[in-house]
């Protein structure tokens, strides 16, 4: 069972419990500027029960669509997307993003995934093939992070 609901600002929460094991998934998830809700790129905070059922791990992902399906990959690793990321005014920074198994998503480096929760803006390029790149933003504010804390833990992406 799939239940929605409001987490603040743009942001919306969906809980599933997997019939099977018992097993509580989170997702806090956000769509980019000017995307339609359920389509266009997004970005998610993803919260489950851990091995022992009890603590929570948390990751964050980027759903793209067509994007990382059509995305230049590291030479070295076909698993793997370079993303240029900028987080409010700083400057821009690459992280190496792996794909988990579906190409149409990457699981964000820590410091990306740290920003969902501080960060007011969200600015990603991802390189697409042959020559080009696609870039979606995103406005980060209205999260409540007391439902964060609730679903993942005071401190979801360490210190």
């Amino acid at each position: 069972m799939c239940v929605a609901g409001d987490a603040g600002g743009k942001w919306t929460k969906h809980e599933q419990t997997n019939k099977m094991t018992d097993r509580v998934t989170v997702s806090f998830e956000l769509y980019a500027d000017g995307a339609g809700h359920g389509s266009g790129p997004m970005v998610a905070i993803l919260c489950s029960q851990g091995p022992d059922g009890k603590l929570p791990v948390a990751g964050a992902m980027y759903y793209g669509d067509d994007v990382l399906n059509g995305a230049r990959h590291s030479p070295g690793d076909p698993r793997e997307v370079k993303a240029e990321v900028r987080i409010d005014k700083e400057s821009a920074y690459t992280a190496l993003w792996r794909q988990p198994g579906r190409y149409e998503s990457a699981e964000m480096d820590d410091r990306t995934a740290k920003a969902l929760l501080s960060a007011t803006t969200l600015l990603i390029r991802v390189p697409t093939f042959p020559e080009g790149s696609a870039e979606s933003s995103f406005t980060l504010t209205g999260l409540d992070l007391a439902q964060v804390t609730a679903a993942c833990g005071p401190e979801p992406f360490g210190k």
